[in-house]
């Protein structure tokens, strides 16, 4: 992901794989938060997502979902002595 982003930025001078949304802007008002000031903000352009990070993403949470739905076969294997090791 971000080898592909950097290969479009020296380039096109811009990331040009990502999907833009638009969808709902966020205002936020500011605040404080325990210790920490808060600005307001305002998002015009949002959702943005970019592909190489979305397959990134996706993938390891492929992974995850896979390594806790199916158990690990070899854990059925016996333990090594510490004379075999």
């Amino acid at each position: 992901g971000a080898f592909g982003n950097w290969i479009d930025r020296f380039f096109r001078g811009r990331v040009i794989d990502f999907v833009d949304l638009d969808v709902f802007d966020i205002h936020f008002s500011g605040g404080s938060f325990l210790f920490w000031e808060l600005p307001a903000t305002l998002m015009n352009r949002w959702p943005i997502f970019n592909v190489a990070d979305m397959a990134v993403s996706i993938g390891m949470f492929m992974i995850i979902v896979t390594v806790l739905l199916n158990p690990s076969e070899a854990s059925g294997l016996p333990h090594a002595s510490r004379e075999e090791i």
